[in-house]
């Protein structure tokens, strides 16, 4: 069984150094610490595995050991010679002076004990924990669908998903004065994240959780672990609660393009509408009416008058001296004449439409007009 978990743990959980790459995550805290203790570190690493978090920590010149029960990890830690110690992590942490460890960490093993087992293990954390200690707690980040659905049952040494509120307010409740939480390690990721599709919109978010207590909260306040705690915010993942909000946002954008591609239609309608309503309004104001008004009643003068000139020229016509004398008259005034010629143009263009409803004399008289205009 620990031959193939050893080899099961190559496959799944990823190979030595992907895993290392993900435990640097830890890097700026841990050196922030480092610069703020007074005396040389001293770490606690339960549950070692492969030995990924050793080699980190010892790379440091952190005097770290770690503690595991499987043969075949205790055996690969060793060949590369790391401190390590084949033992069931309770009863190895009780024989443990109390305010030993600075540090103390728990990577991917709350989630294979039971549960009042994992009570008592806290307890004993906190005791050999010093003043200004800390402990890290990294899970399964279950509620990602995509590991709590699938990922995590993978393993058959997992005993029931863990939420980490529950792993706080335990942790609270052992004594811890404080914690920090990041979302890290998601299953996949792209330069581009198309929040459209599921499936990879689940990898994207993380895939485990990092819960860090500290024994004290003072410690917080500190500059370099301040700093160190705000950079690594800054490259922690998103919550699947975040996630769902950008998912329903992103989701939403095609429709938000229609309902904005209606309202770009909408405009020159709108606008039409408008022009309508001022036209309407103009149409329908005092100096419209009266405007209407007057133009029929100047149509009406214009139709008079030239009734009248029409009649005038007829009888001119028919009067032999009357004509003799408005000729001469003319001939005497060329511009006189040259005017009452484009005029008389003008009352033939108008006649024309309607000469068949002419009586003789008015026919008689066009005759006369054709005649007048060619005379020069």
């Amino acid at each position: 069984m620990e031959e193939f978990y050893l080899k099961f743990e190559n496959l799944f959980r990823g190979s030595r150094e992907n895993v290392k790459q993900k435990l640097t995550f830890y890097l700026p805290l841990i050196k922030a610490f480092s610069k703020v203790s007074k005396e040389n570190l001293k770490a606690l690493d339960l549950g070692c595995g492969r030995g990924e978090f050793l080699e980190i920590l010892s790379s440091l010149n952190i005097e770290v050991e770690g503690i595991d029960i499987n043969d075949a990890n205790i055996s690969f830690c060793f060949q590369r010679g790391f401190k390590v110690k084949k033992s069931d992590a309770l009863k190895y942490l009780k024989e443990v002076p109390s305010e030993y460890f600075h540090m103390v960490s728990l990577i991917q093993v709350a989630e294979h004990l039971e549960f009042t087992y994992l009570l008592d293990l806290f307890n004993e954390v906190y005791r050999v924990l010093k003043a200004n200690g800390i402990f890290i707690v990294e899970l399964p980040y279950i509620k990602n669908p995509y590991v709590g659905l699938h990922y995590f049952w993978l393993d058959p040494t997992h005993l029931r998903p863990l939420p980490h509120e529950l792993l706080i307010f335990l942790g609270k409740n052992t004594g811890f004065e404080s914690y920090k939480f990041f979302i890290i390690n998601p299953i996949g990721f792209q330069e581009k994240v198309d929040f459209l599709n599921l499936l990879n919109f689940f990898k994207e978010i993380g895939g485990d959780i990092s819960i860090i207590f500290f024994k004290k909260a003072d410690i917080i306040g500190n500059k370099e672990i301040y700093n160190a705690l705000k950079y690594m915010e800054s490259k922690s993942n998103i919550s699947f609660e975040y996630a769902l909000q950008l998912y329903s946002y992103y989701s939403n954008i095609p429709m938000q393009n229609i309902y904005l591609n209606l309202s770009k239609l909408n405009r020159p309608i709108n606008k039409l509408n408008i022009l309508r309503r001022k036209i309407k309004f103009v149409y329908n104001t005092k100096f419209r009416k009266f405007y209407g008004i007057l133009s029929s009643f100047k149509e009406k003068i214009k139709l008079f008058f030239l009734n009248f000139l029409r009649i005038f020229l007829v009888k001119t016509s028919q009067n032999p001296f009357l004509r003799r004398t408005v000729l001469l008259f003319l001939d005497r005034n060329p511009r006189i004449k040259n005017t009452i010629k484009k005029f008389l143009s003008k009352i033939n263009n108008i006649s024309q439409g309607f000469s068949d409803d002419l009586d003789i004399e008015e026919k008689f008289f066009l005759k006369k007009i054709d005649r007048f205009k060619k005379n020069k």
